[in-house]
């Protein structure tokens, strides 16, 4: 009896129309059919960075007392410069430049300039061939070792540069570690503040150091915080393009020298006469180097002899009249205006270099794009 009761109740459940669900009102609530899946949107595509200016502000940027030419090389975030000023016989005083005031840093050259206003750079000894790498910050200087040159130094404090001796390794300090080789480079021209070294392989090629070269024959100058790389390529043995790796030449019979966090790029073309461009000599103890020079005293002292020691750098060989240069996306190739000659690097809008003075001179001189 229990056992037919409990059937025919289990039976009735069963059998009973179902009951309207009800919301926490006791109300009718109808059953909800599941929502699509919400449609994925792709965002935005970045907007191309902006054109590179073509208004500028001119600051000329005087050498020391007592020195007859200057020449910057590198600015900083904040707008501070080094580079040096020289005598008529080419004694070079490492110099800083911070709102219109000329600072002697020590004999030499300063050749890079972090955002903390630490600067490196390097002096060549009486005899010409002793060369020495200096770190220089709020008054003193510091020896950071010999026969190799410093040009390039980012936030953190790592200090990468080539060394004297042909066929050597590209060498790298921090205050860390000191002085030490970089694998697999030649020559260390610039770094960015992840570490990543533009310069030269063992084999010739221009690179990103520990990374596979980019197979052309020629040397990454510069190097953004995106990891974009800037120098020349050489074609064939006398010629050298601007490049931007690691394949857009952006101009014939040059060189491209810095590269900003937009993308902005300076450099320098070369036309045949004249006098001011860069050329080649050999310094004592540097058998297969060369150092871009001119009638003035330029900082980049790189050995950039081919392996088999067959010939100089074409670039270096680039010869006539300097014609300096912005380029961007936007924009493509522009000029920079007079009294600019070369065009050394870029941090942001501002762009330094070495152009004549009014009085006829070689000065340093910053260009703020507007």
């Amino acid at each position: 009896m229990k056992v037919a009761s409990h059937i025919r109740t289990l039976l009735g459940l069963i059998l009973l129309p179902p009951l309207a669900l009800t919301g926490c009102g006791g109300g009718p609530q109808a059953r909800s059919a599941p929502s699509a899946p919400a449609p994925v949107v792709a965002p935005p595509p970045a907007p191309p960075p902006p054109p590179a200016p073509t208004s500028w502000t001119v600051t000329d940027l005087a050498p020391l007392a007592g020195f007859n030419a200057s020449q910057a090389n590198a600015v900083n975030s904040a707008g501070v410069v080094v580079g040096y000023s020289e005598t008529p016989l080419g004694v070079t005083e490492a110099t800083m430049w911070v709102n219109g005031t000329v600072v002697d840093l020590g004999l030499g050259i300063a050749t890079d300039i972090n955002d903390s206003n630490h600067v490196v750079g390097y002096s060549v000894d009486f005899t010409g061939s002793i060369i020495t790498a200096h770190i220089w910050f709020n008054g003193t200087e510091n020896d950071i070792g010999t026969q190799w040159l410093p040009e390039g130094i980012n936030n953190p404090g790592l200090v990468v540069g080539p060394p004297l001796a042909f066929g050597g390794l590209a060498q790298q300090w921090d205050k860390k570690n000191g002085q030490r080789d970089i694998p697999g480079c030649g020559t260390a021209l610039a770094v960015n503040d992840s570490g990543q070294i533009a310069g030269v392989a063992t084999n010739g090629n221009a690179t990103v150091c520990g990374m596979p070269d980019y197979g052309v024959l020629g040397a990454a100058v510069a190097i953004n915080s995106s990891g974009q790389t800037v120098g020349y390529v050489n074609p064939s043995p006398d010629t050298a393009n601007a490049a931007l790796f690691p394949d857009t030449v952006l101009a014939q019979s040059g060189l491209a020298t810095g590269i900003n966090d937009l993308g902005w790029i300076v450099g320098e073309t070369i036309t045949s006469g004249g006098t001011n461009a860069r050329t080649a000599t050999v310094r004592p103890g540097q058998e297969a180097g060369t150092d871009w020079v001119s009638h003035w005293w330029n900082t980049r002292i790189v050995n950039r002899g081919r392996p088999d020691h067959s010939r100089l750098d074409a670039v270096a060989a680039l010869a006539g009249q300097s014609h300096p240069f912005i380029w961007s996306q936007q924009s493509g190739l522009v000029a920079l205006p007079d009294p600019l000659i070369t065009a050394e690097g870029i941090n942001g809008s501002m762009v330094v270099g070495a152009g004549l003075a009014t009085d006829g001179t070689i000065h340093g001189f910053l260009l703020e794009g507007k």
